[in-house]
């Protein structure tokens, strides 16, 4: 029947058919106080948590799946806040014009005072208790930065919403009392055998869709207000307003539990919206300074930035060394400092950090780069330098080489003079295919500051003779310097040589001495080991072939003087053959 009007079956229901300040009536008042109650505390609680922040304490920025969330949780409040909507559509099927007098059985006669005390009192107590449950769950779900917590508030406030039907249900259970349990039989009495009737019941009905859609309304644009406000930065702005040039930034790293740092572990950031708390527990004064950047990520990940080795920040978190943090260009060792200074206690790093050309040095990094630390107490640079090593290492930044066996290395007959041919470098690039010139450099070792010094630069060889300096060889002074080319084509015009050059002290550069010093044509594919008198002026260079085809392979060396008076290599006697199969010369000539 349409035109019947149904009581819910919660405890405002209790309220409508029973005396007031009865067992029953004080049930329904007492479902009303406690969800008010809860539904005040929680709106109470976000207003003050939002003081000196945005309202509510919302969120300036939140993940697109939080706000497909957000949008589904806003239906289902209305689909299950049915509080207000039961409360409005009582209002009108319950109206005066209804026979809603059934409910006082004909004890007291029909008056707008009884309507408004039995019809209208519960359900404006139910309407409030549904508005502010609903305004809250609103807060809630606009507040929310995570799905999970999203899905966990909006439960607990659902819990608190149907807290009428619950109180009902245990009431029809007789959990309540005898009297309390006997009106909710009364409700299921009034809803079958003495129903309330009334003409406009119809209305009703329109009043509640009209009224889910005014809500819907309401709610969808308060949620469209704050997430524009949170995409434009308003809100931001409103919850760090010493923050706010720091908004695209924050949207970046804000929230994720990490601290980024920089110029956002700022009090008017609040430390990077709390992410920054723990570690400025643990490091207090390492935020000074704002260029200091994806903190939580360098301090302590095993590899010492320069930025972080302060004291402030711990030494990088214990992957610097803290004796040299304040002297020159701080020296670092890839995180091996503490076992260093565990394993080497009587190694001085303080004094030693000191001296120049410390902070260039790594510690354990399978490089000997000077003599500071190149001694028994600090482990001979922690293992990079072999015992007895004189100076360092010599490198070739920049030049690849295709193997260590590539060098060619040649040492004065004191010591202090060391030529190298990695034959095969490529400055320009990666090696190992001959793609690259080849070069020889020259180095002087300085007692001083017990270090090779390059000397004299060094010599390029030519692109097209690109097996350059695989054979050297060195006088005392390092003035002079005989480098081997060797064949890279079959082509006859590709002749094997082998030059000779005079360093010029006034011009300061490198120049021919004597002629280039060919092979015979017929032996073009032999290869060459060279040597030089200490004086510079006699010259050995052996040949491995005998002819074109490398199949003779007795081999010959050959000697050569230079005529200083115009600047000629000139043979020596005849050439010296070795046996077949000997391959006279073929590793070395001295």
């Amino acid at each position: 029947d349409t035109k019947v009007a149904q009581f819910e079956q919660d405890a405002y229901s209790l309220m409508m058919i029973s005396p007031v300040c009865s067992q029953a009536w004080l049930v329904g008042l007492c479902a009303f106080l406690f969800q008010a109650t809860l539904g005040g505390m929680i709106t109470l609680n976000q207003i003050h948590a939002a003081e000196g922040s945005s309202i509510f304490n919302i969120p300036f920025n939140v993940d697109i799946d939080v706000r497909i969330g957000q949008l589904l949780c806003i239906v289902l409040c209305l689909s299950t806040q049915r509080d207000i909507l039961t409360a409005i559509r009582s209002f009108v099927v319950f109206g005066q014009e209804s026979t809603w007098d059934v409910i006082l059985e004909g004890k007291r006669p029909k008056s707008s005072y009884l309507w408004a005390l039995h019809i209208a009192l519960p359900n404006a107590l139910k309407l409030v208790s549904g508005m502010l449950v609903t305004f809250t769950t609103l807060v809630i779900i606009i507040q929310s930065n995570d799905i999970i917590e999203l899905l966990k508030d909006f439960t607990a406030l659902f819990v608190i919403s149907e807290i009428d039907d619950i109180m009902f249900f245990l009431a029809s259970f007789g959990y309540l009392g005898d009297q309390v349990l006997q009106q909710t039989k009364m409700v299921e009495y009034f809803n079958n055998d003495k129903p309330v009737r009334n003409e406009n019941h119809r209305q009703g009905i329109y009043f509640v869709h009209a009224a889910f859609t005014f809500i819907m309304i309401i709610m969808y644009v308060a949620w469209g207000y704050v997430a524009i406000n949170q995409m434009n930065g308003v809100i931001f702005q409103k919850r760090y307003p010493g923050c706010e040039d720091m908004y695209d930034l924050a949207a970046k790293h804000f929230g994720d539990n990490k601290c980024y740092g920089g110029p956002l572990n700022t009090i008017e950031c609040e430390f990077e919206g709390g992410d920054c708390i723990n570690f400025n527990m643990e490091y207090p004064l390492c935020k000074q300074n704002v260029g200091l950047i994806d903190v939580q990520d360098e301090i302590g990940d095993g590899n010492c930035n320069i930025l972080f080795n302060t004291k402030e920040c711990g030494f990088d978190g214990g992957d610097c060394c803290p004796s040299s943090a304040t002297e020159n260009p701080p020296f670092y060792d890839m995180g091996d400092c503490w076992e260093f200074m565990r394993v080497y206690p009587d190694c001085d790093l303080v004094s030693r950090s000191r001296e120049s050309g410390s902070g260039d040095i790594l510690l354990g990094n399978g490089i000997c780069e000077g003599s500071i630390y190149n001694d028994e107490v600090c482990g001979y640079e922690f293992g990079d330098c072999a015992i007895g090593q004189i100076g360092q290492d010599i490198r070739f930044d920049g030049a690849l080489s295709r193997s260590a066996l590539s060098f060619d290395v040649r040492m004065s007959s004191d010591g202090n003079v060391v030529g190298i041919g990695p034959f095969d470098a490529n400055i320009a690039g990666s090696s190992g295919d001959f793609s690259g010139p080849g070069l020889v450099r020259l180095y002087r070792y300085s007692s001083s500051n017990t270090a090779w010094t390059n000397y004299r630069g060094g010599i390029t060889g030519d692109l097209s003779a690109k097996i350059f300096g695989k054979s050297i060889a060195l006088s005392d002074s390092g003035n002079q310097i005989a480098i081997a080319v060797h064949k890279h084509t079959a082509n006859i015009a590709d002749l094997e040589h082998v030059m000779v050059q005079d360093f010029n002290q006034t011009a300061s550069i490198w120049g021919n001495y004597g002629q280039r010093i060919n092979n015979d044509d017929e032996v073009y594919s032999s290869r060459h080991q060279i040597d030089m008198t200490p004086n510079g002026l006699r010259l050995a260079i052996s040949v491995q072939y005998n002819d074109k085809d490398e199949k003779d392979t007795i081999g010959h060396i050959r000697i050569y003087d230079l005529v200083k008076s115009n600047n000629t290599w000139v043979q020596v006697g005849l050439n010296i053959v070795g046996k077949k199969g000997e391959q006279l010369g073929e590793r070395f000539v001295r």
